[in-house]
């Protein structure tokens, strides 16, 4: 478990709040803290992660291989938290990052600078992690075997894309 990665970090603290939430007054074996603590230590690391992402962007800009798990962890904050801050400003990082996805895609490549990636998802698009984000949010990509982002951002309820961002994916 790596925490210096950002990726790797929201999603670390989407689990500590979800089962913060859900395990209310059970004390967690891992530390002997009662959920409710957890649920308070996420919450804080995730807002500042979220306030950070928010003045300054990604660290790991336009990753097509690590915005799928972004999506993953913001999706089931927005969709999923009981606090009402971390959930408007989850969804608003999203609309940052698929305004970015979409600012810098065509034809449904994301084809731009990547702060980080790997060989495979360069060379061709259709291997990209976030190409089934784009097929699903404006039509164009295609679907392959990375769903983690996709299944979650599909399954929630409380999340909508912009038009606005669709329309700029989609213009010629």
């Amino acid at each position: 478990m790596w925490f210096w990665s950002e990726n790797h970090q929201i999603l670390f603290h989407a689990c500590e709040i979800l089962a913060g939430q859900y395990f209310g007054q059970q004390i967690l074996s891992n530390t002997g803290q009662p959920a409710h603590w957890h649920l308070a230590r996420g919450q804080a690391f995730a807002l500042a992660w979220l306030q950070k992402r928010a003045a300054g962007g990604f660290r790991e800009w336009d990753s097509n291989c690590y915005f799928e798990h972004d999506v993953l962890a913001l999706t089931h904050i927005a969709d999923l938290s009981d606090n009402t801050e971390l959930a408007e400003l989850a969804s608003v990082i999203l609309d940052k990052l698929f305004f970015s996805m979409a600012l810098n895609s065509f034809q449904g490549v994301f084809g731009s600078t990547h702060g980080r990636s790997y060989t495979p998802h360069i060379k061709g698009a259709r291997q990209e992690l976030t190409s089934g984000l784009g097929r699903m949010l404006w039509g164009m990509g295609v679907f392959n075997e990375h769903v983690l982002g996709t299944v979650a951002l599909a399954c929630a309820t409380s999340y909508t894309l912009p038009g606005v961002i669709a329309d700029i994916a989609t213009a010629q």
